[in-house]
């Protein structure tokens, strides 16, 4: 599996070729997180 990640402002966001998800910490200091699954590049074209 590849996975990938990168540093957000107060997260990181983590991805996949067929997946990503994003996580970030709130200025309440609760963390709140969300993702989807991407389209393949040929269902685009």
């Amino acid at each position: 599996m590849i996975v990938g990640g990168q540093a957000v402002i107060e997260g990181v966001l983590m991805r996949t070729p067929a997946a990503y998800a994003i996580a970030v910490r709130r200025p309440d200091g609760t963390i709140t997180h969300t993702g989807a699954r991407l389209p393949k590049w040929s269902d685009n074209y």
